[in-house]
C-alpha cells in the first residue's frame, strides 16, 4: 500500500514540474529562430498570417485524412505563433501599442 501512495506522490510532483518543462523547451527550441527573425525584415504580423496559413493547410490534410502530415503541420504553425510573439519583444518593437508618454501630465 504504501509503494503505491509513494507512486501517487512522485507522479503528483512529476505533474508539478510539467509546465515548467514545456516552458523550458518551448523558450529552447524558440529562442534562436526568433532571435534571427527579430533582425530581419519579417514582422509579427507576417508571422501570424503564415501560421494561419499554415493551419488552412492542416485542415485541408485533415479532411483528405492525411492525419500524419497534418500532425507535423499544426507543430509547424505553432511554432510559427510562438515566433510571431517573440520576435517584437526581441526587435524592441512596438507594433500597436499606444506611444509611450514622457511626462506624467495627460496631453492637452
Amino acid at each position: 500500500m504504501s509503494e503505491s501512495l509513494g507512486s501517487v506522490v512522485l507522479e503528483k510532483q512529476t505533474l508539478a514540474k510539467l509546465p515548467e518543462v514545456r516552458k523550458a523547451v518551448a523558450s529552447y527550441l524558440t529562442q534562436p529562430v526568433v532571435r534571427v527573425l527579430a533582425t530581419t525584415f519579417v514582422t509579427p504580423n507576417t508571422l501570424t498570417w503564415f501560421g494561419f496559413l499554415l493551419s488552412a493547410g492542416a485542415t485541408a490534410l485533415i479532411v483528405t485524412e492525411h492525419l500524419f502530415a497534418a500532425g507535423f503541420v499544426v507543430l509547424a504553425c505553432t511554432f510559427a505563433q510562438l515566433a510571431s510573439s517573440g520576435v517584437p519583444i526581441m526587435s524592441r518593437k512596438r507594433p500597436f501599442a499606444a506611444p509611450v508618454r514622457t511626462s506624467a501630465h495627460p496631453a492637452s
